[in-house]
């Protein structure tokens, strides 16, 4: 390279020089900023909610309901001596999407508040949390996905990086209810029918989703084994059928619901008693048969 283009690349990266310096002390730009690189403590997010960061066991979220998000997230870590700076000027925000990506909101996390000396997994350590409000939409059977952006800025508001972490949220589906009734008689979970009469009368009665049941059913077992499934006929807004016990015993009678959105839900389980006999070996209707006879004698012979 000749003398004299030397001369000019010196001149030029000297110029070069002179403006980026210029640039410096005017703050326009900040070498110290683009080189910066923010460290992390091993434990940086302490709490969010919604938090099971598990899709397939989401946090259950109530449809329509107003909750508070919230976000707290490790700023020093005293056992590690890692500073990622002063919080005062960060921001935090959270992105909610469906599964299949449609976005449902952004929200902002404008209220702050702060930690010190708080016991985080054995570490102590300062903490900032942020929080929002947010209305849970009222569809139902929903999973979310709560995307928590926490932007990280020095004490001079320079940005210096955006953490983020996702966990998962879900509205449950409505199950219908209901009640079940033996002969009239309304039959729980723990109840025991004693009948004088093997043909029972069995309703069900819908008191919330009526609209989701598709069929109301009730299984028969004796001694453990299945002995038949009688299906519930709709009408007037019940559910209603009858079933003859083949034999003298005792019954289990298993009442479920099927519905449009899940699994089917029992809602009886009870024991119906037909002609047993009691220990004495006499069966019931005798018994009754002997208890009427000697009040009558005793009615008739009284003077």
């Amino acid at each position: 390279m000749k003398g004299k283009e030397k001369l000019l690349l010196r001149r030029g990266s000297g110029a070069v020089l002179i403006l980026i310096g210029l640039l410096c002390l005017l703050g326009v730009i900040r070498p110290s900023q683009m080189l910066a690189t923010v460290v992390y403590p091993s434990i940086f997010w302490v709490h969010m909610y919604p938090g099971s960061e598990d899709s397939g066991n989401p946090t259950m979220l109530t449809p329509g309901q107003t909750v508070t998000l919230t976000v707290e997230v490790v700023h020093y870590d005293a056992n590690l001596d890692v500073d990622v700076g002063n919080p005062f000027y960060w921001t935090a925000n959270v992105e909610i999407k469906k599964l299949d990506g449609t976005l449902i909101d952004t929200v902002n996390l404008p209220e702050k508040s702060f930690s010190v000396g708080k016991d985080v997994q054995g570490h102590i350590c300062n903490t900032v949390t942020f929080t929002g409000s947010w209305t849970v939409p009222s569809t139902e059977g929903v999973t979310y996905s709560f995307t928590w952006k926490v932007d990280i800025y020095d004490d001079n508001e320079e940005y210096l990086d955006t953490a983020e972490k996702t966990t998962y949220g879900k509205t449950p589906l409505a199950e219908p209810d209901g009640y079940f009734e033996i002969n009239g008689k309304q039959a729980s979970e723990t109840s025991t029918h004693i009948v004088f009469n093997p043909t029972l009368s069995i309703t069900f009665t819908p008191t919330k989703n009526p609209d989701k049941i598709t069929a109301v059913k009730v299984e028969v077992r004796k001694d453990g084994s299945l002995t038949s499934t009688v299906s519930l006929t709709k009408s007037g807004g019940k559910y209603t059928g009858s079933y003859t016990l083949p034999s003298a015993g005792t019954y289990s009678l298993t009442g479920k619901i099927e519905w449009t959105d899940g699994t089917p839900i029992p809602k009886m389980n009870v024991l119906v008693t037909w002609g047993k006999e009691e220990d004495g070996g006499i069966p019931v209707n005798q018994i009754i048969g002997l208890v009427c006879m000697a009040a009558g004698a005793f009615l008739v012979a009284k003077k």
